[in-house]
């Protein structure tokens, strides 16, 4: 549900709340997840009644994509990852929009994808992106809650992982090459 109503009165702090500000503090029309809220351009001519019922959320589509990977110490492991990824060494599928204008910072979508090795679905972004400003993944109907995902940095990237060892995310990709799913956050 939009912090943003539908008609009437409109104030920037409902904007600056629907995208994960805290209410009360500094805002602008001009910042860009304020913009991206209705897909404006910075400096842009903007009107307050073009953010009614707007809703913070990002939606794309996946082209499900899928590698092998292998790890080995003593013996070799195999495990199959489904879903986007263009970060490391692996760059498969392909993803409609990368980019999550709505989020401080407007940061980039590197990982999306089940891991099979451990059993994991994976968010990945780029650059430090707060855990905060959004409540849910969805993968074509399944969807993720983001407190119940663990969130770190890792070098220049921010991850979310649901799922370990002793307990299993859902592969929502599924195990189809070019197949699409639709993926939104809000």
């Amino acid at each position: 549900m939009s912090d943003i109503p539908t008609s009437g009165a409109i104030s920037l702090n409902q904007m600056h709340t629907e995208v994960g500000g805290t209410s009360g503090t500094q805002v602008s029309m001009n910042d860009s997840d304020i913009r991206g809220l209705i897909s404006k351009a910075s400096g842009a001519t903007m009107s307050f009644n073009e953010w009614y019922g707007a809703a913070a959320n990002w939606a794309a589509t996946v082209t499900v994509g899928y590698v092998q990977g292998e790890m080995c110490i003593k013996t070799c492991s195999y495990w199959d990852n489904y879903g986007y990824q263009a970060i490391t060494d692996a760059n498969y599928g392909s993803l409609s929009d990368t980019s999550v204008e709505y989020l401080s910072g407007t940061p980039t979508i590197v990982g999306i994808f089940w891991s099979g090795l451990a059993t994991q679905l994976i968010l990945s972004m780029s650059g430090t992106v707060a855990n905060s400003g959004w409540t849910t993944l969805t993968i074509g109907s399944t969807s993720y809650a983001r407190t119940d995902a663990l969130h770190n940095q890792t070098g220049t990237y921010t991850n979310w992982t649901w799922g370990s060892v002793t307990s299993a995310a859902t592969n929502a990709f599924g195990t189809t090459t070019s197949a699409t799913k639709s993926v939104t956050i809000q």
